[in-house]
């Protein structure tokens, strides 16, 4: 093969991962990367939570009928409205320990290579 051709197949498959391009629509690739795996971890955890509360839900509207007196448990039962106020709190909680996480780790600047100061002024910005 032509070693010129093999050069320039080379040179248009190179990619800068770690630089903005125009028009682009999503993070740079060190935070993009972090982002779609919390994405996908808050994803997975809300898809068991949405599983758990229709099957309970479910459970309930079928065993409505068949249920010949009131539950105590579903009427005065502190220890429910315990679980039920807590558990999405912790919840909250771990989501926000997560993307504290994450955004504390974006928040470092990756070595620029070009810095730019602006001055204001009362009436112009002056750069340098």
């Amino acid at each position: 093969m032509n070693c010129q051709y093999l050069e320039s197949i080379s040179v248009l498959s190179r990619t800068n991962n770690d630089a903005p391009e125009p028009w682009g629509l999503f993070f740079q690739d060190p935070y993009m990367e972090g982002l779609e795996e919390l994405h996908n971890n808050i994803m997975f955890y809300l898809a068991i939570i949405l599983f758990a509360v229709s099957w309970i839900m479910l459970s309930i509207i079928i065993n409505y009928k068949k249920a010949s007196r009131s539950n105590v448990n579903l009427n005065n039962g502190i220890l429910l409205e315990q679980v039920w106020t807590i558990s999405p709190a912790l919840i909250l909680v771990l989501i926000a320990i997560a993307f504290f996480k994450l955004l504390y780790l974006m928040d470092a600047v990756i070595d620029p290579s070009l810095v730019i100061y602006g001055q204001k002024h009362q009436w112009y910005l002056s750069y340098k």
